[in-house]
């Protein structure tokens, strides 16, 4: 495995872990609320910018690595 591989390896596994640590309960917590952003409850929000915020992390590490 070269140096490479094993720093885009890291990154992305960094990268689940973050996405795993974004949606375990007590984090999720935190961002409960009875709110409305953008015409959808806050939670829901949370959830699907993190998500979007993941999604858009690994894009920009895979274009990185070619």
């Amino acid at each position: 495995m070269q140096r490479s591989d094993a720093r885009f390896t890291g990154l992305t596994t960094a990268a689940a872990v973050l996405g795993a640590l974004l949606i375990v309960p007590p984090m999720l917590n935190v961002f409960v609320q009875e709110g409305v952003i953008g015409g959808m409850p806050a939670t829901l929000f949370y959830l699907f910018t993190g998500w979007l915020a993941i999604i858009v992390l690994v894009a920009l590490l895979v274009r990185l690595h070619k």
